[in-house]
């Protein structure tokens, strides 16, 4: 390519050789040479036109080439051509280069390239030699045209036809395809299993060789109403292979081609004989069934030969949620079980409920689970029996199910309850122990950055040396008084801190408010240990003071006499807050997690926040806001003028050792 146009092609602005490239090209065709002009085509044209030596290096790259490929000139000339060669396919561009030079011209060789930012593209490759003016093969060229779309397009188009195929070889229902002639031009293997033939059998043969006399008369006035654009459901006999016959249900329609020209007809086929069957024998019943059901408090179904629901009773619906009419017709696995796609795969014999539609002897199934009509799960115990007789065996099923939700509910709570009380002599095991262990997380002075205070977290160390987490043992330990044994255990460590010059902060249980001793206790502990008490902050929930108002505030005034402080845990959940801050000697107001997390994405929250700050500063007190986990949330808050921070941004909870 001649210097001269590479350099103006570079040095021209991409987007003024969009549109107006081919008439700017025949405009100036005449006054160029015509190697020139052959180099400018090249150049211009949209597809990517490249050539190569013999040993595979770039020698040309047009503007195709870098549209497609992502590659300026500069970057390829020079390189090998495996540049754009995918892994799939390296030593492809190899075995073409031989081809080539061997004197072969290629045309639409269909293959992958890469791009520059790693995306592979489809195109269709033409190759053919490059010569010198002696005829001698000096290298080789590519034409490569994006067929990415194309490619795509064929791919989802053989998808969507295996789809297709795959949906009408393995439905349960049988299709069948007749031409205006009536001539059978496809069934699917459930049909012909249905009528006992093979495919290959059907296929071309009249309808009227598998249909009676009578019957080819309406089903002919049925194809003659179809081509105006009706739709019907007809009952036919069938006539089977083996000269049986079978009652079907078919859903036919007219078949069009692109031009709207009827090409035939299209049936589904369904056998409902031993439904038509079950329904005679169920009719029978229905006044028996009728007045038994009605009085029970269980709830009842009853299933077709095919296992799917013929008659359900009141209680059943009031436990279900559905109406009968709703039921009738779905089976237990589709429609109260797991699904309607479950139950066609080839998972099925997994689910409980759908062995109970073909089961031949009673079948008690306990702790089932039926889902709602609004979704929920119903807990059931369910016994099933088959009903009726023939030589084919039961013409259906009856199921009685029990909701057992109140069980389940005594049960769980049960197991919840001795879970507890397991630990509460794990609880005590571990203080006897000395297995209790205290875990602290910094509070931190957000205008100075420095340690304000520290929280004392409680942990259990199990006998492996594993850390249990509160969650675990102090709902047992509240529950079954044990926790304000915890809590003085965490004041005497809080006391040791104070005694060594940290400062504390501790949590109060409500039942630790409500005990009369527990003031005299910490003036004790503080006592014995020579600690400043004005290092130890007791934290508080509005949920504890409301338990234990009065003995709350003898003990809050007595310690803040003492030099304690405290802080009002969880501001802003509750509704009696205010009437705290005005009665009691509250120092701190810890703004609750909720409203910190998500304080940059949710106005009401950072209007909290606001009010809170403000609402403090009223009464002399500081702020705290716990839960501050990224930087942008630290920033906002230091914006708002909160006091004090704690989270896992600044420190996650350590274990402490107090030895």
């Amino acid at each position: 390519m001649p210097k001269s146009l590479t350099k103006s092609r570079h040095m021209t602005p991409r987007v003024a050789l969009a549109e107006p490239m081919p008439e700017r090209i025949s405009a100036s065709a005449e006054a160029l040479p015509t190697q020139a002009r052959a180099a400018q085509i090249v150049d211009f044209a949209t597809d990517a036109i490249i050539s190569k030596d013999r040993t595979g290096l770039v020698t040309s790259w047009n503007l195709g080439a870098e549209r497609l490929y992502g590659y300026r000139e500069d970057e390829v000339v020079g390189r090998s051509i495996s540049l754009i060669i995918p892994q799939p396919v390296k030593g492809e561009e190899s075995r073409l280069l031989a081809r080539v030079l061997d004197g072969e011209h290629i045309d639409y060789y269909e293959t992958t390239r890469v791009t520059k930012d790693g995306r592979n593209v489809n195109v269709s490759l033409t190759l053919f030699a490059l010569r010198d003016g002696d005829g001698e093969i000096i290298g080789a060229a590519s034409i490569a045209h994006d067929i990415s779309t194309q490619v795509a397009a064929q791919r989802e188009l053989g998808r969507s036809e295996d789809r297709h195929r795959q949906i009408l070889e393995s439905t349960t229902e049988g299709v069948w395809l007749v031409d205006p002639e009536m001539a059978t031009d496809y069934v699917n293997p459930s049909l012909a299993r249905i009528l006992g033939y093979t495919v290959e059998e059907m296929l071309g043969r009249h309808l009227s060789d598998f249909l009676d006399p009578r019957e080819l008369v309406s089903a002919r006035a049925s194809i003659q109403r179809q081509t105006t654009g009706a739709n019907e459901r007809l009952e036919h006999i069938l006539r089977c292979k083996d000269g049986s016959e079978i009652q079907v249900l078919m859903a036919v329609t007219a078949v069009r081609d692109d031009a709207g020209e009827h090409v035939g007809n299209l049936a589904i086929v369904t056998d409902v004989t031993r439904q038509r069957q079950t329904e005679t024998h169920l009719r029978e019943t229905e006044t028996f069934l009728a007045g038994l059901t009605a009085s029970m408090q269980e709830g009842l179904l009853t299933l077709g030969v095919d296992g799917r629901i013929a008659t359900v009773n009141h209680a059943a619906e009031q436990a279900l949620g559905y109406t009968a009419r709703e039921l009738i017709g779905q089976t237990l696995c589709a429609h109260l079980g797991c699904g309607r796609d479950h139950e066609q795969s080839g998972d099925a014999g997994s689910c409980r409920l759908h062995g109970i539609g073909s089961c031949t002897e009673p079948v008690r199934v306990e702790d089932e689970v039926f889902v709602c009509a609004n979704g929920t799960l119903l807990p059931v115990d369910l016994s099933a029996a088959p009903i009726g007789a023939d030589p084919g065996g039961p013409t259906g099923r009856v199921v009685v199910f029990r909701d057992i939700s109140e069980r389940k509910r005594a049960s769980a709570q049960a197991e919840q309850e001795l879970e507890q009380m397991s630990w509460i002599g794990r609880v005590r095991d571990a203080m006897d122990e000395d297995r209790m262990v205290l875990a602290t997380q910094p509070i931190i002075e957000l205008a100075s950055g420095a340690l304000a205070s520290q929280e004392l977290l409680i942990r259990l160390r199990d006998r492996t040396g594993e850390i249990v987490m509160p969650n675990k043992f102090l709902p047992a330990a509240e529950r079954y008084g044990l926790i304000s044994v915890l809590d003085r255990w965490v004041i005497g460590q809080a006391a040791r801190m104070a005694a060594a010059g940290s400062a504390a902060n501790v949590n109060l249980s409500a039942q630790s408010l409500g005990d009369p001793e527990l003031a005299g206790l910490i003036e004790r502990l503080i006592a014995d240990e020579s600690a400043d008490p004005s290092l130890i902050t007791f934290e508080i929930t509005e949920t504890a003071l409301t338990e234990h108002l009065d003995l709350a505030s003898k003990l809050t005034f007595r310690l803040a006499a003492l030099g304690c402080t405290f802080a009002l845990d969880d501001f802003g959940t509750g509704y009696g807050a205010f009437t705290y801050l005005k009665t009691l000697p509250i120092t701190h107001l810890k703004i609750d997690i909720e409203f910190v997390r998500d304080l940059l994405h949710n106005k009401a929250s950072e209007h909290l926040v606001i009010a809170t700050v403000q609402l403090a500063r009223s009464f002399g007190q500081k702020t705290v806001a716990e839960g501050v986990e990224d930087a942008a949330t630290l920033e906002r808050l230091r914006e708002l003028e909160v006091d004090y921070v704690q989270g896992y941004l600044l420190g996650r909870p350590e274990i402490r050792s107090f030895d």
